[in-house]
């Protein structure tokens, strides 16, 4: 077992380097991984949109050939029930991806070049799946209450304080959603200003230069028109004409394109992409730093509850092959 660093000696290159090191070192494991949590809600989203985009333009083709479709309420129903499909999944990739935001700090911290049997990981989570909802809950809570521009400040440093709460969480045993958050700022408090740099590069990395990047490249190609194109169809149902005329009355030096809109609405998505690929990217930093500033053995204890799993489903194999 490598020899985990003093919480003096850590440094901030260090730590980015040590988490870049991991993600690249097991990116193909984290894509496959995570293709699902990520790409699962923007199918979602696609079906939302498609399917009541289907409905809607072949409404009065609809009516025309069946009465059944001049009831307001039947088509209200009929468009309720077609969002369901595209809802559910959209609801199972987010539980999925906040799963994997505590899973991904056990697979980390184990230190392995290539990380292996990453389901495992998962059931670490669900194990304790109530009280890790309640920590993602309060800290939602606290930084969404702290996003207003007022208090931009205080939440940078709150968001400093408790960067590292949901690796306690993950990485300490018995560790309840508010012991998290105390023992994160509690370890953050002695090295707040090598956690808060440490934090501007994450943030640097993964939410502005990766993300810029690759949409600069994809805008390059034929790629961004073919994916906007569809997009653009749909767009197109607003009442362009009339938005143009309201922009012209009030003098505003601007005009609503529906192609640009489009391809504004691509990039967001897949800039949103990008960064919630990256979430490996950021959750190796945060575990660094926690090794780094902790007195505990993770390691030790992930180990053990690897094993525990291993044991139960083996347990669980051999009872169905006796049945």
């Amino acid at each position: 077992m490598a020899k985990v660093k003093s919480k003096n000696e850590l440094s901030v290159l260090e730590v980015v380097f040590n988490g870049l090191k991991t993600y690249l070192f097991n990116l193909d494991i984290f894509v496959r991984y995570l293709s699902f949590p990520v790409l699962g809600t923007f199918l979602g989203a696609f079906l939302l949109f498609v399917i009541n985009y289907c409905f809607v333009t072949n409404l009065e083709k609809l009516q025309a050939s069946n009465p059944i479709f001049q009831n307001m309420t039947i088509v209200f129903t009929l468009l309720l029930v077609l969002t369901i499909p595209g809802f559910l999944i959209m609801i199972k990739a987010f539980v999925d991806y906040i799963i994997a935001f505590g899973a991904i700090n056990s697979m980390c911290v184990l230190g392995e070049k290539r990380i292996i049997d990453v389901f495992d990981h998962n059931e670490i989570i669900k194990r304790r799946f109530a009280p890790y909802c309640v920590l993602i809950f309060v800290l939602s809570i606290i930084l969404g209450f702290l996003s207003f521009p007022l208090f931009i400040p205080v939440m940078i440093i709150a968001l400093v304080f408790l960067s590292l709460a949901v690796q306690v969480f993950t990485l300490e045993e018995n560790a309840s959603p508010f012991d998290a958050l105390g023992r994160s700022i509690q370890l953050v408090k002695s090295r707040f200003w090598l956690v808060f740099f440490v934090m501007i590069l994450i943030f640097l990395i993964s939410y502005i230069i990766c993300p810029y990047l690759i949409t600069w490249a994809i805008s390059k190609t034929p790629l961004l028109s073919i994916l906007a194109n569809p997009v653009e169809k749909y767009i197109s149902l607003l009442p362009v004409a009339e938005i143009n005329t309201t922009l012209s009355e009030l003098q505003l030096p601007y005009k609503f394109d529906t192609i640009i809109f489009a391809e504004s609405i691509v990039n967001t998505c897949l800039m949103t992409i990008v960064t919630m690929y990256m979430l490996p990217f950021r959750c190796a930093c945060c575990t660094e730093l926690y090794k780094g500033l902790s007195n505990n053995n993770p390691e030790q204890y992930i180990k053990e509850e690897k094993e525990t799993i291993k044991t139960k489903k083996k347990f669980k194999v051999k009872k169905k092959g006796n049945q």
